[in-house]
């Protein structure tokens, strides 16, 4: 009880100091983020999740420097899938179907060692 405890302020700490989406949807069927310095677009399809970096200005960022995590929140329990490069995403895949309505942090550290995070209340689905 007390580990769900734990990681249920975790995540509300993360998910009230995160970045939220935006109403727009990204060029590869996501839903976008804006962190203040980059733009995160979430793509989640059943079991896989998908992380697309971007700058301010929209220009794609190569995702062999980077490393991510995304915390998935649904039916009161919270998963932990790590991400790693995988072309031009980072991608992770979830050990079980992921929920519709499932929220999500994204957390992404960059190759200068900044890290952004951005929260997206509902699944970015592209299914």
């Amino acid at each position: 009880m007390k580990a769900t405890q734990t990681l249920a302020l975790i995540a509300a700490a993360i998910w009230s100091t995160a970045a939220l989406a935006h109403d727009g949807m990204g060029p590869h069927g996501g839903r976008l983020a804006d962190t203040g310095t980059h733009h995160l677009e979430l793509v989640v399809t059943k079991d896989k999740i998908d992380v697309f970096v971007s700058t301010k200005a929209s220009a794609p960022i190569a995702a062999n420097d980077l490393t991510g995590l995304a915390i998935i929140v649904a039916n009161g329990a919270s998963t932990r899938i790590a991400l790693a490069a995988s072309g031009e995403k980072l991608t992770g895949q979830a050990s079980a179907p992921l929920a519709d309505d499932a929220k999500t942090i994204v957390r992404v550290k960059l190759a200068d060692g900044q890290t952004i995070q951005a929260s997206f209340d509902e699944a970015a689905s592209a299914r």
